[in-house]
């Protein structure tokens, strides 16, 4: 079991309030107030178990249509996930990535192997070709 602690807001959520649980990549991960802070991504637990839920990393990943011929190569569903959670704490650039690598709960929520680096997934984006990328994300839809 993992604990994410996020910082108490007493007008927010009550003290007596129990946890809530999300069954996430990571396993069943509880939230509750606490007067400590593990990690600034805590909020993202609820999100990682939706997109489990829904499939969307997984889904992505598994249609992707570059092919990753490298044997180490990444994962297609570690890039799309890097590139996803750049994208979520309002990275406008690939390099933004570099604040979440440092996070090693980032990777387990989302149930990745690692969180990726910018020119890994600016190489990866280089190698899907326009149409194809337009059929891939159209198709993507399908999964939801």
């Amino acid at each position: 079991m993992v604990y994410v602690w996020m910082n108490s807001i007493e007008e927010t959520h009550l003290k007596s309030e129990e946890a809530m649980a999300f069954e996430t990549p990571a396993g069943k991960i509880y939230l509750e107030a606490g007067d400590e802070s593990m990690t600034p991504f805590g909020g993202f637990v609820p999100l990682a178990a939706f997109i489990k839920k829904l499939g969307v990393l997984d889904g992505l990943g598994s249609s992707c249509p570059v092919e990753r011929k490298s044997p180490n190569a990444s994962r297609a569903g570690d890039v799309i996930g890097s590139f996803f959670l750049t994208t979520l704490i309002d990275g406008t650039r690939f390099v933004h990535v570099e604040r979440l690598r440092e996070d090693p709960l980032l990777k387990e929520l989302f149930g990745m192997e690692r969180v990726l680096g910018d020119d890994t997934i600016r190489r990866f984006f280089q190698g899907v070709e326009a149409g194809k990328a337009r059929e891939w994300i159209a198709g993507s839809t399908r999964f939801l």
